[in-house]
Protein backbone atom coordinates (compact mmCIF):
# COMPACT_ATOMS: atom_id res chain seq x y z
CA UNK A 1 0.00 0.00 0.00
CA UNK A 2 1.10 3.56 -0.69
CA UNK A 3 0.15 6.72 1.20
CA UNK A 4 0.39 10.12 -0.48
CA UNK A 5 0.06 13.28 1.58
CA UNK A 6 1.33 16.81 2.05
CA UNK A 7 1.75 16.92 5.83
CA UNK A 8 5.08 15.37 6.92
CA UNK A 9 4.09 14.58 10.50
CA UNK A 10 0.56 13.36 9.78
CA UNK A 11 1.01 11.82 6.34
CA UNK A 12 4.53 10.36 6.43
CA UNK A 13 5.35 9.24 9.97
CA UNK A 14 2.23 7.14 10.76
CA UNK A 15 2.15 5.19 7.46
CA UNK A 16 5.92 4.54 7.64
CA UNK A 17 5.48 3.08 11.13
CA UNK A 18 3.14 0.41 9.77
CA UNK A 19 5.30 -0.35 6.72
CA UNK A 20 3.54 1.57 3.97
CA UNK A 21 5.33 3.20 1.06
CA UNK A 22 5.12 6.95 1.55
CA UNK A 23 5.04 9.84 -0.90
CA UNK A 24 5.35 13.42 0.29
CA UNK A 25 3.49 15.72 -2.07
CA UNK A 26 5.47 18.96 -1.69
CA UNK A 27 3.01 21.16 -3.46
CA UNK A 28 3.75 24.83 -3.81
CA UNK A 29 2.01 27.02 -1.28
CA UNK A 30 1.46 24.18 1.17
CA UNK A 31 1.44 25.42 4.73
CA UNK A 32 3.22 22.20 5.79
CA UNK A 33 6.22 22.47 3.46
CA UNK A 34 8.61 23.62 6.24
CA UNK A 35 7.53 21.02 8.79
CA UNK A 36 9.83 18.09 9.43
CA UNK A 37 8.88 14.47 9.80
CA UNK A 38 10.75 11.93 11.88
CA UNK A 39 10.69 9.52 8.93
CA UNK A 40 12.13 9.96 5.48
CA UNK A 41 9.49 9.51 2.77
CA UNK A 42 10.17 6.89 0.12
CA UNK A 43 9.40 9.46 -2.59
CA UNK A 44 8.91 13.20 -2.82
CA UNK A 45 6.90 14.70 -5.66
CA UNK A 46 5.88 18.21 -6.66
CA UNK A 47 2.92 17.11 -8.77
CA UNK A 48 0.89 14.07 -9.68
CA UNK A 49 2.63 13.61 -13.03
CA UNK A 50 5.77 12.77 -11.05
CA UNK A 51 3.75 10.27 -9.00
CA UNK A 52 2.44 8.71 -12.20
CA UNK A 53 6.02 8.30 -13.45
CA UNK A 54 7.01 6.56 -10.19
CA UNK A 55 4.06 4.18 -10.42
CA UNK A 56 4.98 3.25 -13.99
CA UNK A 57 8.77 3.09 -13.48
CA UNK A 58 9.08 1.49 -10.04
CA UNK A 59 5.88 -0.52 -9.77
CA UNK A 60 5.24 -1.51 -13.38
CA UNK A 61 1.75 -0.08 -13.49
CA UNK A 62 0.28 0.64 -16.88
CA UNK A 63 -1.63 3.88 -16.65
CA UNK A 64 -3.33 5.08 -19.82
CA UNK A 65 -2.63 8.64 -20.90
CA UNK A 66 -5.10 10.95 -19.21
CA UNK A 67 -5.70 8.31 -16.52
Amino acid sequence: AMYVGDHPKNDIDPPKKIGMITVWHRRGGSKHIQEAAQSIPDYTVANFQELREILVRDFGLEIPAGG
